[in-house]
């Protein structure tokens, strides 16, 4: 009778041990999870207007993304962009480079620039309610420019056209 009560005792004692060790592994990953999420909250890039470029003779200011975090998060969750300025994505290579807008609050107007600055594609009121729609250029670019949306054509700008930093 006490070697089955003793025999008892052990299992329940394992299969708390198992159950134990399941919570503990639960609660770590919530820990990661909320830790990781934490570093990725949303809030909008601080941005810095001080680069200026001309473009069929207009000048407009623009702010450079050149983080990873900077390129993924571009313009989302910024409450307005002025009519001349704009957010420029550097890219390392010449590629289809894709832009969605998520936590967008504005439509803006996306502009792929080539290793010239030359306009090789153009996608106008891209609209918020748009994503999770990717939009890329027709041909690979190595430079993103965002602006508000109406922005290109205030601009004048068309494939061809050549944007010089200043």
């Amino acid at each position: 009778m006490i070697g089955v009560l003793v025999l008892n005792l052990y299992n329940v004692l394992t299969e708390m041990k198992k159950n134990f060790l399941l919570i503990a592994v639960i609660l770590i990953a919530v820990a990661i999870f909320y830790l990781y999420s934490s570093k990725t909250q949303n809030t909008a890039n601080k941005l810095d207007f001080s680069h200026e470029a001309l473009i069929n003779g207009y000048q407009i200011k623009l702010a450079f993304a050149l983080t990873e975090v900077e390129k993924t998060t571009g313009l989302s969750f910024q409450k307005e962009l002025k009519s001349d300025a704009g957010l420029l994505f550097f890219f390392e290579k010449d590629d289809y480079h894709g832009i969605w807008m998520k936590d967008m609050n504005f439509p803006i107007d996306v502009i792929w620039l080539d290793q010239d600055f030359v306009i090789t594609d153009l996608k106008t009121n891209f609209l918020p309610q748009s994503f999770p729609e990717v939009v890329h250029p027709q041909r690979k670019s190595r430079y993103v420019l965002e602006i508000r949306s109406g922005s290109a054509q205030n601009l004048e700008m068309k494939i061809g056209d050549r944007l010089k930093l200043i």
